[in-house]
């Protein structure tokens, strides 16, 4: 079956600074991502398909994996937008990918694969940015390291950190800019080569993200300026778990994945 399948490679991702969902949708024609807030109602609209912000019980037609791992639901508004620090590459797949993905692919799928436990060797790598727009700082602060344990297993974790000042003033409450982000998180994974047919994956993905306001702005109020009672303060706590298992049968692939969020 015909299918547009688009793919940025880890040195594309990291030449041009692709860090968010944001990013991963500038880069590709027609797709484009939007939140109602920073992890919140997060979603790629891929060849213009999409549903309204704030419709939690609305299916989202485009899916978004962390290798096997689904990183969105429709039973929740609060949905990760992770970050891409030690991706190996990022597919976009448009069109209905309902065959290999299931229920809300009517628009495609987004595939992030991330560099998989390696038991030849010891590895590390950090990588920091750090910006200034008016005097308000932005912060990225990443690093991997990769702990073989035997000959055939090892031990990968990424963690990461950011902190965003903002750039909205609130009129209510005096501060500018009110409407800081900070950032937290970590992802682990376990690999495990069984033998020569059979790999077995254990992976997790924590993040803690807090913001200080919202971003919804009225320009009647001037540039960047908002008006609210009070800070639209938000904490989201996400966990997600996966372990994936497959076996070569020779003639095909059979891949198992079991996730819990």
């Amino acid at each position: 079956m015909p299918m547009a399948i688009s793919v940025l490679g880890e040195d594309t991702i990291e030449i041009a600074g692709i860090t968010s969902g944001r990013g991963i949708a500038e880069s590709f024609s027609g797709s484009t991502f939007r939140q109602a807030g920073n992890n919140l109602n997060s979603a790629f609209i891929i060849r213009g398909i999409g549903t309204a912000l704030n419709q939690d019980n609305l299916a989202s037609p485009g899916a978004i994996y962390l290798d096997e791992m689904p990183m969105i639901s429709a039973k929740s508004t609060m949905k990760m937008d992770f970050s891409l620090f030690d991706a190996a590459q990022v597919e976009v797949l448009k069109g209905p990918q309902g065959t290999l993905f299931g229920a809300g692919t009517l628009a495609g799928a987004v595939r992030i694969i991330s560099n998989k436990p390696d038991p030849s060797g010891f590895a590390y790598k950090l990588a920091t940015d750090i910006g200034s727009i008016s005097g308000e700082m932005r912060q990225r602060y990443n690093g991997m390291v990769n702990l073989p344990i035997s000959e055939n297993a090892a031990l990968r974790l990424v963690a990461y950190a950011s902190e965003d000042d903002g750039y909205v003033k609130n009129l209510s409450t005096n501060v500018d800019p009110s409407n800081k982000v900070s950032n937290i998180g970590l992802r682990a994974a376990l690999g495990w080569q069984v033998n020569d047919r059979f790999d077995a994956n254990f992976s997790c993905i924590m993040q803690e993200t807090e913001v200080d306001d919202g971003a919804t702005i009225n320009p009647s109020l001037g540039e960047n300026s908002r008006n609210g009672f009070s800070d639209e303060t938000t904490e989201i706590e996400v966990s997600k778990f996966n372990m994936t298992l497959a076996y070569d049968l020779g003639f095909a692939e059979l891949t198992s994945s079991t996730n819990f969020s």
